[in-house]
C-alpha cells in the first residue's frame, strides 16, 4: 500500500509538469516533420530514377545490341552518346558498351561494363537506388539480347553469359571510384550523427549539474561568492564538456577505427582501368577530415554546454531540467540522421544554417572539398562560431538575473468553474 501511494505520487510529479507535456509535443512534433522530409526524399530519389534517362556508349556497334536496345527504349529512356563525358549531367548513368560485347556473351563469356553514376550531392541512399535501378537495366538487357538473337538467328542462345559492372560515381563533374564514394558518404552521414549524439549527452550534463545545486541549497551559497558569475558558467560548461568527453571517447575511437579500416579496404581493393581518370582526391584526406571532425566536436560541445546551462539556470529543479534536456538531446540526434538518408543540399544560405545547427560540419567539408568550393565550409564554421559564442554570452547575461535563484515556474492556467448556488 505504502510502494503503491509512492509511485502514483512520483507518476502524478511528472505526469503533472507541464515541461514534460512540453517535451513531448516538441517530440512529436519534431519526429513527426523528419520522417515527412525524410520520406519525401526517399520518394523524390525513386521518381527521378524512373523518369530519367540511360546513357550508353557503344564502343562496338552490332545489330543485336542495337536492336536490343531498340526493345528497351521502349520502357527505358536510353540516349546515345559518343563519350561518357558527353552524358554527364544528362542522364542518371552512363553505360559503357567495350569492344567484344556481343562476341563475348554469344561464347557465354564474362562481360564487365563500365557504368557512371551520376549524383548531385553525397547521399548514399540516392547512389544505391540508381545503382539498383542499373542493375535491373542489365536483367532486362540480358533477356532482350537473348530474344533478338533467337529472332536473327533462329537460335535459342543459351543464358551461360555473366555481365559484371564496375560502377563509378560521377560528382560535380569528378569522376570518383565508387568504393572510395561509399567511405565517403558513410563518415560524411555518420560523423554527423557522432556530433548530434555528444551534443545531446553534454546538454544533459550541463544542465544537470546547475540544476542539481539549486536542490541542495548550494547555488545561493555559490553566487554569494565574491566569484564573477561569468567565471561560474565558464567552469560549469568545461566542467560538463570534460564530463561528455570522457564518456565519449570510446565512442570517437571507434570511429576513427571504423574509418581506418574502410581506407585500408580501398586500398587494398582490386582497380580496373577506367575509361575516365579519376579525378585528384589527395585533398580530402583521412587525416583532415578527422581533424574537421574534431573542430566540429569541440565547437558542438561548448555550443550545448551553453545551452544546457542557461536550461539549467531557469528551470527550478532538476526533474524540470532533466525534462526540458530530453527534447534537445533528441532533436540533436535527429537532425544528424538526414544525412543518413538523405542528401543535404548545399548552399551559401543553407550553410549558414548548418553552422547554427553544427552537427554537419564534417558533411559541409567533404562536400565543399569535393566540389572544389571551399566557401561553404568556411561560411558554416564562421556561423558555428558566432552562434557558440552567442550561446555563451546568452547564458552568461541569464546567470546575471535574478530568475538564475528563483528558476521559472511554468503552470497550467487552471479554467473557473462556476457554481450555482442553491
Amino acid at each position: 500500500m505504502v510502494f503503491s501511494s509512492l509511485l502514483l505520487r512520483e507518476l502524478k510529479a511528472f505526469l503533472k509538469n507541464p515541461a514534460f507535456v512540453v517535451s513531448i509535443v516538441i517530440i512529436l512534433s519534431f519526429y513527426t516533420f523528419m520522417g515527412r522530409v525524410i520520406s519525401t526524399g526517399t520518394e523524390t530519389a525513386v521518381r527521378e530514377v524512373e523518369k530519367a534517362s540511360i546513357g550508353v556508349v557503344i564502343e562496338d556497334l552490332n545489330d543485336i545490341l542495337l536492336e536490343a536496345l531498340k526493345i528497351l527504349n521502349k520502357t527505358y529512356s536510353i540516349k546515345l552518346y559518343s563519350s561518357p563525358q558527353d552524358g554527364f549531367g544528362e542522364s542518371v548513368a552512363i553505360i559503357v558498351f567495350p569492344h567484344g560485347f556481343v562476341e563475348n556473351i554469344t561464347s557465354n563469356g564474362t562481360v564487365r561494363l563500365r557504368t557512371y553514376v551520376s549524383v548531385s550531392g553525397l547521399n548514399l541512399m540516392v547512389y544505391q537506388v540508381r545503382v539498383a535501378f542499373i542493375n535491373r537495366f542489365i536483367d532486362d538487357l540480358s533477356n532482350a539480347i537473348v530474344f533478338t538473337y533467337g529472332n536473327i538467328h533462329n537460335v535459342t542462345l543459351p543464358i551461360g553469359f555473366r555481365i559484371e559492372t564496375h560502377n563509378s560515381a560521377v560528382f560535380q563533374g569528378k569522376t570518383i571510384n565508387e568504393y572510395l564514394f561509399n567511405t565517403i558518404v558513410s563518415f560524411a552521414s555518420f560523423a554527423p550523427l557522432l556530433v548530434g549524439l555528444m551534443m545531446g549527452i553534454n546538454a544533459s550534463y550541463s544542465s544537470q549539474i546547475t540544476a542539481v545545486e539549486k536542490d541542495e541549497k548550494a547555488f545561493e551559497m555559490l553566487l554569494a561568492q565574491p566569484v564573477s558569475r561569468r567565471n561560474i558558467v565558464l567552469a560549469k560548461i568545461i566542467a560538463s564538456i570534460t564530463a561528455s568527453i570522457i564518456n565519449g571517447l570510446v565512442l570517437l575511437i571507434a570511429l576513427i577505427l571504423m574509418g581506418a579500416a574502410q581506407v585500408t579496404l580501398i586500398e587494398q581493393t582490386p582497380r580496373y582501368e577506367p575509361y575516365v581518370n579519376y579525378e585528384s582526391l589527395e585533398n580530402i584526406s583521412f587525416t583532415n577530415t578527422i581533424l574537421v571532425l574534431l573542430f566540429s566536436l569541440v565547437i558542438g560541445l561548448v555550443y550545448s554546454g551553453a545551452m544546457g546551462v542557461i536550461v539549467g539556470s531557469i528551470v527550478h529543479d532538476t526533474r524540470t531540467a532533466g525534462v526540458l534536456t530530453t527534447p534537445l538531446m533528441l532533436i540533436f540526434m535527429g537532425f544528424s540522421l538526414i544525412p543518413l538518408f538523405m542528401g543535404l543540399p548545399v548552399s551559401e544560405t543553407l550553410s549558414i544554417l548548418y553552422g547554427v545547427f553544427v552537427t554537419p560540419l564534417t558533411y559541409l567539408y567533404m562536400y565543399s572539398t569535393l566540389s572544389g568550393n571551399l566557401s561553404y565550409f568556411v561560411i558554416g564554421i564562421a556561423s558555428s562560431i558566432t552562434t557558440c559564442l552567442s550561446l555563451i554570452a546568452l547564458s552568461i547575461y541569464v546567470f546575471e538575473r535574478d530568475i538564475v535563484v528563483t528558476g521559472l515556474r511554468i503552470s497550467f492556467k487552471k479554467i473557473p468553474v462556476s457554481r450555482d448556488s442553491h
